[in-house]
């Protein structure tokens, strides 16, 4: 019994070792995809261009593998090979820069590896915890966080030292330990595969998705999800524009960056005891008003120390809401399609929320003013909020009952 338990706190070391490995990787590559994309002589529209693909792939990828991983392919196998695929192909792009074209089919090629990665190690960690209570996701994720602010110190001084290339040395290096450790950790099975001997029949993807969007509690909470994100996602999008607008620079910028990569690994280390006290439903509330809030700020803030302080609001808000949010869609999605549930509401999360986000912002800064695209966003985060409660209120047998029927 003793080496059992040993093992299994083992595990909850691996798997936290993975994440802070990989977002090391991760942070390398596309928290400075921008400088490398600059320095190669590409203009913001283009570049803009790029990360908009990355958006509007991540919303067809993201949901497709995570389908996978539920029904046809052990989850550990797919983060296995993308770990693999991501570590050479970093260094194609230094190669691709001179043509606009095959840069942006290399940027997007790597960000489905890595994009794809972050959901798929979520969706892992949270069934692996149905046979280890040793794993906490939410430490495990910290971790990850932790080291994206160490990573980004590093690399600031890497570009400066060895050029903007110098990154995807740096990714394939962190990339590949990553690897190493996740090969340690332990595989879980497909729960929507379809059996012979059993005579258990699984969902196609056709029927996956349809259980799922007749599921009322879940719809409500895309729903929810939507609204509070499109604003959400503008605040980091247009965050170092109104810290120019209010005379601030790299240091500030730098500051804000570091301030919430930071700030969230505390949080994420609580939250363990919180979730022991309050029921999930709490925690995602809670986190829920203080994302509006954050949205809130960004309207109203004068003064570039509170713009750039306000970043802590961001790392409370994100530490509460992302371990809950994903414990809450792992309670109320059908067990054999967990991970197709928690990869569709990230897609909508960062690719839906980005794409639509992006379009209106476009209208707000051509017509009005930031501020004034922070308030129409606080009304939407408003109503998001709305949807979330209304969620939470719908009784979760109506989801049983209609996966049933399905």
């Amino acid at each position: 019994m003793q080496q059992t338990e040993a093992r299994k706190k083992r595990q909850m070391l691996v798997i936290t070792g993975a994440y802070g490995f990989y977002y090391m990787g991760y942070t390398s590559a596309f928290s400075f995809m921008m400088v490398f994309l600059t320095s190669s002589g590409y203009k913001d529209a283009q570049t803009g261009i790029i990360y908009s693909l990355m958006a509007l792939m991540s919303l067809i990828t993201q949901p497709i593998l995570g389908f996978l991983s539920d029904s046809k392919i052990p989850i550990k196998k797919l983060v296995l090979c993308l770990l693999a695929a991501a570590i050479p192909f970093g260094f194609v792009l230094p190669v691709a820069a001179r043509s606009y074209a095959l840069v942006t089919a290399s940027v997007l090629i790597l960000a489905f590896f890595d994009q794809s990665l972050m959901v798929l190690m979520d969706s892992w960690t949270y069934m692996a915890r149905e046979q280890n209570d040793k794993i906490v996701y939410s430490v495990a994720r910290g971790m990850g966080s932790f080291t994206s602010a160490i990573t980004g110190l590093i690399m600031g001084r890497a570009i400066a030292g060895f050029g903007a290339a110098s990154i995807f040395w740096f990714h394939a290096g962190f990339m590949a330990v990553a690897l190493i450790i996740a090969l340690c950790f332990d595989s879980v099975p497909c729960k929507n595969k379809t059996s012979s001997e059993s005579g258990v029949q699984g969902y196609s993807l056709p029927q996956a998705f349809g259980v799922l969007c007749r599921n009322k509690k879940y719809m409500l909470m895309l729903g929810g999800l939507l609204l509070l994100n499109i604003g959400n996602r503008a605040v980091v999008t247009y965050l170092p524009m109104m810290i120019r607008n209010f005379g601030g620079g790299a240091a500030e910028q730098g500051l804000s960056i570091t301030m919430l990569t930071i700030g969230i690994f505390p949080v994420m280390l609580v939250y363990p005891y919180l979730a022991r006290r309050f029921r999930v439903e709490k925690l995602l509330s809670v986190a829920c008003v203080l994302v509006v809030c954050r949205v809130l700020s960004m309207a109203v803030v004068n003064d570039l120390h509170v713009v750039v302080y306000m970043q802590l609001l961001e790392a409370l808000a994100f530490g509460l809401y992302n371990p809950s949010l994903i414990e809450y869609t792992s309670q109320i999605a059908p067990a054999q399609l967990r991970s197709s549930a928690i990869t569709i509401s990230s897609a909508v999360q960062v690719a839906v929320c980005g794409i639509v986000g992006n379009m209106l912002a476009s209208a707000f800064m051509q017509f009005w003013s930031l501020k004034a695209m922070y308030t129409v966003y606080t009304v939407m985060a408003v109503l998001g909020l709305v949807l979330m409660a209304a969620s939470i209120k719908t009784p979760h047998n109506t989801a049983k009952k209609q996966e049933v029927a399905a």
